[in-house]
């Protein structure tokens, strides 16, 4: 995934050791949208921000859930390749955004 990349360098997590502070970089998720539902299937954009300092770069993943045996599956894009979905927004207009629980939006 084009973000993951930018956040793992040399396909090693971009993580301060135990116990020390990190230095504002992390990958959080920001919101999404919702395109198609059914009681068994929806697609959505899934919106990721990845954070360096003051920098934020966001990513967007159109994607596909179906329910299966009473719980949300996310269903593997064709090829197989979840990069290949990822795109810049050109805006992040009409995004719902996730609210973190105890922290004001």
């Amino acid at each position: 995934m084009i973000i993951l990349r930018r956040v793992h360098r040399d396909g090693r997590p971009d993580v301060p050791p135990a116990g020390e502070q990190t230095d504002g970089t992390g990958v959080a998720s920001a919101g999404f949208t919702l395109h198609t539902y059914t009681d068994d299937e929806a697609t959505i954009s899934y919106l990721l921000v990845a954070t360096r300092g003051s920098q934020h770069t966001y990513v967007v993943y159109r994607l596909t859930v179906r329910w299966v045996d009473g719980d949300w599956k996310l269903l593997a894009p064709p090829g197989g390749d979840f990069g290949a979905v990822g795109s810049t927004p050109t805006s992040l207009d009409g995004f719902q955004p996730f609210v973190r629980r105890g922290i004001p939006a």
